[in-house]
């Protein structure tokens, strides 16, 4: 049966217990992913993107932390219900993840070719060894890591940080996953480095169709590679909406304050806008909207209750400003 979503998220809510209380790393959030399209995730650090992608992927250290209600749907089956041995079998066949740094994600004890094989051995068994390692030589072709046979046999701290990228990639990639999941890729590496993963990122779809979920800080990179985008503050979606309409028109004064602190070349200012203050601590949320501390907008009524999630148009906003309207 084919579906629309490939991937629903309804009502998400995976929280943390430590000694200090609980923390709702993520509250209450839904999205979804279609077949060959990319959504973007951005926010600032600990808002809640990568705890989101490893709740995809149930990949939530317990203790301390649990997810503690809603759905995850892939193909309409709900992860969540899943015992382990079957979740070992969907992670890096059906559904992959990129994580955020290739050093420590990479073992590295063992060759960059002996990491592609485990994946390939675990999940295309019918491959004998020969031509597993084809198809791992192969997959080093692809991400177009320069002689893929010298490389098959080197370790991790022999390649640069852009090539421990390109073989995440690759190892993501080897059993031709549905579903892709993107932890900050880009992250520490040059501009040209990252304008090529970029690329790659995007020729993958295009070739494979597969659903993308590109975790990021920078909208930069958002702009280049997403259809969709869903901005994260403290734990929940304050906005949601196409990459277009993110950036001719934000809606919610937290995704103004980051469009606005892009630098421009057209036009010359004397100081670049900054979003005042601070994300807020977990342990110390505040009782309404928990961005109301840092907005210029903010009311009373802001900071004694958080507003709903709510449809404009065919986008969504977090934001009492937007009470009543149902157009763009």
């Amino acid at each position: 049966m084919i579906r629309d979503n490939l991937l629903e998220v309804n009502h998400l809510k995976t929280y943390f217990y430590t000694d200090e209380g609980v923390v709702k790393s993520v509250d209450d959030v839904s999205f979804s992913v279609q077949p060959s399209r990319t959504l973007g995730i951005v926010g600032e650090s600990g808002c809640g993107k990568s705890i989101t992608l490893l709740s995809i992927m149930r990949l939530i250290e317990n203790p301390p932390g649990k997810i503690v209600a809603g759905e995850i749907l892939y193909n309409g089956e709900n992860l969540l219900k899943k015992n382990k041995e079957e979740m070992r079998q969907i992670r890096g066949n059906n559904i992959a993840m990129i994580f955020q740094e290739p050093m420590t994600s990479l073992n590295p004890v063992y060759t960059i070719g002996e990491q592609i094989l485990e994946s390939i051995s675990i999940h295309r068994p019918e491959l004998d060894k020969g031509e597993a390692r084809e198809r791992a030589l192969a997959m080093l072709k692809m991400v177009n890591i320069p002689m893929p046979e010298k490389r098959f046999n080197e370790y991790p701290h022999q390649l640069s940080g852009g090539m421990r990228q390109r073989v995440m990639i690759a190892i993501a990639l080897s059993c031709e996953p549905d579903l892709l999941l993107c932890d900050e890729p880009t992250t520490a590496l040059d501009v040209t480095v990252q304008a090529q993963i970029l690329e790659l990122i995007n020729d993958l779809k295009k070739k494979a169709r597969a659903a993308i979920i590109m975790v990021t800080h920078d909208l930069g990179v958002i702009s280049e590679v997403a259809d969709d985008v869903m901005v994260m503050y403290a734990g929940k979606v304050v906005e949601f909406a196409t990459v277009d309409q993110i950036f001719a028109q934000p809606m919610h004064p937290y995704t103004c304050g980051l469009i606005n602190c892009i630098p421009s070349l057209d036009k010359e200012v004397e100081r670049l806008s900054t979003i005042p203050g601070m994300v807020p601590s977990f342990n110390e949320m505040p009782k309404g909207c928990a961005f109301a501390p840092r907005c210029s907008r903010a009311t009373q009524r802001c900071k004694e209750n958080m507003p709903e999630l709510i449809d404009i148009g065919e986008r969504k906003v977090r934001c009492f400003l937007y009470e009543g309207k149902d157009t763009e």
